[in-house]
């Protein structure tokens, strides 16, 4: 099994030593990058590369390298380091020390090479789809490991992406060895018992099928039940998925929308897009009338739409573009509506903070999702610096804007992963009341996200929810991507459920907490179209079609490589993409009627 950690790295025959190769670790908050040096060597279970640290350094939020003096606050062996940045950027800590990684080159899959202003990044990706911390070399240095690298191992270039290497496998069961050294029957003690009997019980519907599977594979660490199917697929592990394709299958037959009928029309060329600053205070300004209207709503929504907006205007922007405040209100009267809803938050709040232990007693659903809302604040995005320190004030916020929001929609109640979506919306909105409100218009553009399937019939779980994302993105997806679209079919991935954790709390752990904020914005815009978040996972899974497809990955691979992909995905690249793409889709909406898609016409004209 390829092993890639600090713990128990081997040593041998050295047979390559380079100094001064940086590791890049991308984080929720930050990026780290630690100087270190690279060896390969001959171990007694085989070729190893090993990267071990020497000093660290460190790089701005933006990923930049710092530019100015390093400076060591000495505390004992964890060290604090501050770097000093140019004007302008976020000053970073690094309050840990770094710790060496390693694998085996039989278990080396393929390496991808990026230039970048003042360095060359190589990204290594193993049989199992584990993606590394990225090795990052001084422009010209990376000669010297590659050329000791291809004479130990083959490689070809892709075809598609000349950056990418793929490693040639000597072995023909090369592939098989990857999928028996995830141990995806290694359940129950070593029964596979548990397999058997999830095979004989194909599940009928997809919420229910999320919820079971999990709870079998998880043997009840977690009690989830198929009430909510954001539960039991927010951690999704790939060994908790291994057989799961036999629940939720698409049926041509029973899924309009998948019966596709050659040939594919070409879609036009992608025409050029860009992207603006920020919209800061000043410019933010001018969209007010004397009243404090603002009178051009569209206008405004499409600057947010290209560039996001600046910090110090969120706190007001974003309950314009949540709908807490209506464009055509006075700046009086939003503060006065502003002041009722305070009010309103307050009462709610009463009521649930002024019930005895014995009342709580009696009231057992209460308890529960009280439980979990405690269970889950204590883990949610404990990296970031307002909500880090145990018994902070912005945890206690945290909890009790949840739990507040249990008595606003008991019906709903809390669902696993809504802690994900109120804590960026209180880190900017820095009072409980502004927070609730925003976070309350928030889940109810995504309602149907975390909805109660059980109560829903067949057919109305069929379109709504999760599931329904899931096969619109399949259909755009098979229009702008076919031949990944084929490949995912035949490799048992045309489920998406790779995507679930992406569309069930909009990208919140695919991307640092920044870049998380201004995604949101963009989103929360509408534009160009309702689904716009549909088309980013394209540009998403459209950029790694080429290294998902040449590594020959399969089902769990696949599922490990997206799981990897968190906090290395780009924001501003992929906003281009799936802009790029929606104007493609907007040249052909003719051709829609022809893809054989009968409910792909209808989903691309609501898109256009």
């Amino acid at each position: 099994m390829a092993t890639a950690g600090p713990i128990g790295i081997p040593s041998g025959e050295i047979l390559f030593d380079q100094n001064n190769v940086r590791s890049k670790h991308e984080g929720s908050h930050r990026t780290r990058v630690y100087n270190g040096y690279l060896q390969i060597q001959r171990t007694a279970n085989g070729q190893a590369i090993i990267w071990k640290p020497k000093d660290t350094v460190a790089v701005a939020r933006n990923g930049a390298e710092a530019s100015g003096p390093v400076h060591y606050n000495g505390s004992g062996y964890n060290d604090s380091v501050v770097i000093g940045l140019e004007k302008g950027e976020d000053e970073v800590h690094i309050e840990e020390q770094p710790q060496g990684f390693f694998f085996y080159l039989q278990d080396m899959r393929s390496y991808h090479l990026s230039q970048r202003k003042n360095s060359i990044e190589m990204m290594v990706m193993l049989c199992d789809g584990a993606r590394l911390p990225t090795l990052v070399f001084d422009v010209g240095k990376q000669q010297l490991f590659l050329a000791q690298l291809e004479s130990e191992i083959q490689t070809r270039v892709s075809a598609k992406d000349k950056r990418l290497h793929i490693v040639v496998q000597e072995d023909a069961d090369a592939l098989q060895k990857s999928f028996d050294s995830l141990d995806l029957f290694q359940l129950d003690g070593g029964n596979r018992t548990l397999v058997s009997r999830f095979v004989r019980d194909p599940l009928p519907t997809f919420a229910d099928g999320l919820a079971k599977v999990t709870h079998f594979f998880t043997q009840g660490q977690y009690q989830y039940t198929s009430r909510h199917i954001s539960e039991a697929m927010l951690d999704l592990k790939p060994e908790s998925v291994g057989t799961f394709r036999e629940s939720f299958t698409i049926d041509a037959d029973q899924e309009p929308g998948f019966n596709i009928v050659e040939p594919i029309p070409k879609l036009p060329p992608r025409i050029n897009v860009t992207r603006s600053a920020s919209l800061g205070l000043d410019e933010w300004a001018t969209y007010f009338d004397i009243a404090g209207r603002i009178f051009d709503p569209n206008n405004l929504r499409e600057r947010i739409f290209r560039g996001g907006c600046s910090p110090e205007i969120r706190p007001e922007a974003w309950k314009f573009l949540l709908g807490v405040y209506d464009f055509s209100k006075t700046a009086k009267e939003r503060e006065a509506e502003h002041g009722k809803l305070t009010e309103r938050y307050y009462r709610m709040k009463l009521q649930w903070k002024s019930m005895s232990p014995e009342q709580e007693a009696r009231f057992a659903a209460f308890t529960l999702r009280k439980n979990l809302v405690e269970k889950d604040v204590n883990r949610t995005d404990r990296s970031v610096d307002i909500f880090a320190r145990d018994g902070n004030e912005y945890l206690s916020m945290l909890s009790d804007v949840l739990m507040t929001y249990i008595m606003y929609d008991f019906d709903l109640g809390y669902v696993q992963g809504m802690s994900d979506l109120l804590s960026p919306i209180l880190s900017v909105m820095q009072n409980e009341p502004d927070a609730f409100w925003c976070f309350s218009k928030f889940v109810s553009m995504i309602r149907y996200n975390f909805i109660d399937h059980g109560r829903m019939e067949e057919k109305e779980q069929q379109q709504l929810g999760i599931k329904r994302q899931l096969i619109q993105l399949h259909q755009l997806l098979s229009v702008a991507t076919p031949s990944f679209t084929e490949y995912l079919d035949n490799h048992e991935s045309g489920n998406l459920y790779f995507c679930f954790r992406w569309l069930l709390i909009w990208f919140k752990r695919e991307f640092n907490f920044e870049d998380t904020k201004r995604l949101w914005e963009v989103l929360w815009t509408h534009l160009p179209c309702e689904n716009f978040h549909l088309l980013f996972c394209v540009a998403i899974l459209e950029e790694e079609q080429i290294r998902i497809m040449e590594n020959n990955f399969g089902l769990n691979e696949i599922l490990k490589h997206i799981n990897d992909m968190c906090f290395k995905i780009t924001l501003e690249d992929n906003l281009i993409r799936a802009e790029q793409l929606y104007f493609q889709l907007l040249g052909v909406p003719k051709a829609a009627k022809n893809l054989g898609f009968k409910e792909l016409g209808e989903e691309v004209k609501q898109v256009i």
